[in-house]
């Protein structure tokens, strides 16, 4: 049974920035919420990171009534229908992207991180190529989805740098994945179970750069009834820690409806005894 949603997304500049390179996405009818983090120069970022939020949902969007996934580009058989659809659509927003910058010089070396979350029932489907992120939180914790595609996060898996001075390491926003940059790209992708009251948090590093998982955690612990209003939270808690750079963040909540019956069912009978 599918759940439902409550989503909040928020999107800003930052403060240092002169240009706004995050793309985002949320289609609820789609059950797709994307975040893009462009990088090239002059505007060849925002192009990237729009060109891929774009092309992903409309390929997904022209692909989804074909019934046999061994018909998507780049079948993997260890992903269902849903899970073939968006690495299908992720891989040509690659080729496209790539294609362009081939093409134009003002967009020579674009590219652009990406975070997916495709929900169409009991699972998930969650994406990601580059340093943007996905984290869950369920039972009032909050742990992190994927594993960040950059140098120091590397350094930290082998135990070169502590997460510590990985957060103070001028090296930290060198990326080792993103779309665009060549033909072909490797995709970090899985499936997984949703439980009520789950809550997704997908976002760019001018979020995470700038706040703690633990902070993350608490503003939206704070503002649980309320998605969009712990975004626009969050946001501002990156800006006065600097806002060093473009922040994106969408969070999707998944209700649990049983709980909301009981919860009507008691009021209602409460009012009919008044």
């Amino acid at each position: 049974m599918k759940m439902e949603i409550m989503v909040g997304a928020k999107n800003d500049s930052g403060l240092r920035r002169e240009y706004n390179e995050d793309s985002f996405l949320v289609d609820k009818e789609l059950g797709l919420f994307l975040v893009a983090d462009g990088m090239g120069g002059h505007n060849a970022g925002e192009v990237a990171s729009r060109m891929a939020v774009e092309t992903i949902r409309d390929v997904m969007l022209n692909s989804i009534s074909r019934e046999n996934p061994s018909q998507f580009n780049n079948h993997d058989p260890k992903l269902s229908k849903n899970g073939n659809l968006l690495l299908t659509a992720i891989k040509d927003s690659n080729k496209k992207i790539h294609k362009a910058g081939q093409e134009h010089i003002s967009q020579v070396g674009m590219g652009t991180t990406v975070a997916a979350v495709y929900y169409t029932g009991a699972r998930v489907v969650i994406a990601h190529v580059g340093d943007s992120r996905i984290y869950r939180i369920r039972d009032k914790r909050i742990e992190l989805l994927t594993t960040d595609h950059s140098l120091i996060a590397d350094q930290v898996i082998r135990g070169i740098i502590t997460k510590e001075e990985a957060r103070k390491s001028e090296f930290k926003n060198i990326i080792t994945r993103a779309l665009g940059v060549d033909e072909d790209v490797k995709i970090d992708i899985e499936e997984q179970e949703v439980m009520p009251g789950d809550i997704l948090t997908i976002c760019t590093d001018g979020l995470t750069d700038m706040l703690e998982d633990n902070e993350i955690l608490d503003i939206i612990k704070m503002n649980i009834d309320s998605p969009q209003i712990a975004c626009e939270k969050l946001v501002d808690a990156a800006n006065k820690r600097g806002g060093e750079d473009n922040i994106t963040v969408i969070i999707v909540r998944f209700v649990d409806n049983e709980k909301k019956s009981i919860i009507k069912r008691i009021f209602s009978t409460f009012f009919k005894k008044l």
